[in-house]
């Protein structure tokens, strides 16, 4: 859905009031790929609340993670990710990663002025970078219908956006690590900003592009395919192997889930505060629910270790416990590795 005028957001309001009335327990969820400043409208989010979807892609949230990762920076997601109000109190996003279309770069002008970034050429250089056009990407995606201006969307699984099949190819153990950090990193959002985090099949095992879509007839035309594997069952009984990479992807999500799943303040009727501290490196995030201890999230998008502290410092927390981090961390250390994620509690 990417009709941007009042006239879509009138039907939805009348469909959703039909709905209630002759299925009350059907649920209706937007993939409402227009500007970030457009996207809680889809959620009824307007001056006066009026019920449309229930649920909605978080694509602004997807997008921000891509382009923290490829510049090492978080001060855009920052900025644009604290300026937009919550979805309703009836509604939820979807948090996701990847999911069976391409990747658009809805990266505001406004947002990206901010941080003294130029909004056009910022998207033309994820699409670059995404691309693997550009000199160091770890990313081998594809663009897929190519636009105009350079900000073309991309095509391409997880593994293979952040950097596993670059890693592999050159058998580099150093950017295999940091690949499958970046794709454990990446979920540590999904399941901890708000809303229901969506794995995308294949993901949860690293698998990569399906780099023979095109073998299949009538999807030669459409490189979407490339992110639309069959499932690979081969790859799926070595999740087992620990010291696999599907095997090291199956066990970071199982653990996030395991982990978010004993958190009142990660589940979706938290509230979300960006924390702006003063490490650029670092996105960092507080989720706090009613009567419960809050939850301090950072993650390291940059591929050096950052010190924890002034984070921590920063979001007001003055005895830190560990919750979770990215496995391998070592328990007790202050330095976060590069692309690594670590959530806090707060002691009582």
């Amino acid at each position: 859905m990417g009709n941007q005028d009042p006239e879509a957001h009138l039907i939805l309001q009348a469909f959703r009031a039909l709905t209630r009335l002759a299925a009350p327990g059907l649920l209706l969820k937007a993939e409402a790929m227009v500007a970030p400043e457009l996207l809680g409208g889809y959620l009824g989010n307007h001056e006066v609340y009026r019920p449309e979807c229930d649920l909605a892609y978080d694509n602004q949230l997807m997008v921000m993670l891509w382009s923290s990762m490829a510049t090492g920076d978080a001060r855009l997601a920052t900025r644009a990710l604290s300026r937009r109000p919550p979805p309703p109190d009836p509604t939820s996003w979807v948090s996701y990663l990847r999911c069976h279309d391409d990747i658009g770069w809805a990266v505001s002008d406004l947002d990206a002025e901010a941080v003294g970034l130029d909004g056009p050429g910022h998207r033309r250089q994820l699409s670059d970078f995404y691309a693997g056009k550009v000199a160091g990407s770890f990313a081998r995606g594809e663009v897929f219908q190519v636009n105009p201006s350079g900000a073309s969307p991309i095509s391409g699984m997880l593994a293979s956006l952040c950097g596993v099949q670059v890693a592999l190819a050159g058998g580099d153990p150093i950017e295999l690590e940091l690949a499958l950090r970046r794709l454990e990193s990446m979920y540590s959002v999904a399941f901890s900003f708000g809303g229901i985090p969506l794995v995308y099949m294949g993901d949860e095992l690293a698998m990569m592009n399906d780099l023979g879509f095109a073998d299949e007839p009538g999807h030669g035309v459409d490189n979407r395919w490339l992110h639309r594997p069959r499932m690979d069952w081969s790859l799926a009984q070595r999740r087992t192997e620990p010291a696999s990479v599907p095997g090291r992807a199956h066990a970071a999500l199982r653990a996030l889930a395991t982990a978010r799943r004993g958190q009142p303040s990660l589940r979706s009727n938290a509230t979300t505060r960006l924390v702006d501290g003063p490490d650029r490196q670092l996105l960092s995030y507080l989720r706090c629910a009613p009567g419960q201890p809050p939850v301090l999230a950072v993650v390291n998008v940059g591929r050096w270790p950052q010190p924890l502290d002034p984070a921590i410092e920063a979001a007001g927390f003055g005895r830190p416990v560990l919750i979770h981090a990215s496995l391998g961390w070592p328990a007790g250390s202050m330095q976060l590795p590069g692309c690594g994620f670590s959530w806090f509690t707060e002691a009582g």
